[in-house]
């Protein structure tokens, strides 16, 4: 018999009503990932140091923490986990992070995420 290893996703979310439907719908993609959820970046690190995460979905602004903050602990780690800012920040008005590796997906969006998380996965 062998184990099916199944993908887990990282949804980090300050507001928990998105937080919950963005765990919805992940878990109701065909691949049925396990779904990991934090509510902050320093909840959201916490997790990515307990766990193997195959893919990370941040929002950007999240009271005083930032997802920025989390792409910086990935890049400071050497993760090469796929990371997908998913904000209703305007790209413009995020600070300038060219030296950090992302896909940014706008608010509210859902339907390009999902299709962006399944891509992810199937890399």
């Amino acid at each position: 018999m062998t184990d099916v290893v199944k993908s887990r996703i990282l949804i980090i979310e300050d507001d928990e009503s998105t937080r919950h439907l963005l765990e919805m719908f992940v878990q109701k993609l065909p691949i049925k990932p396990d779904v990991l959820c934090a509510d902050s970046a320093e909840n959201g690190k916490r997790l990515l140091s307990l766990n193997h995460v195959d893919l990370v979905v941040c929002d950007y602004h999240m009271g005083d923490d930032f997802g920025t903050d989390v792409l910086e602990y990935l890049r400071d780690t050497k993760s090469e986990i796929p990371f997908i800012l998913y904000t209703s920040e305007e790209f413009p008005r995020i600070p300038h992070i060219s030296y950090l590796k992302f896909t940014y997906i706008q608010k509210p969006e859902v339907d390009l995420l999902i299709d962006e998380i399944e891509r992810q996965l199937q890399k």
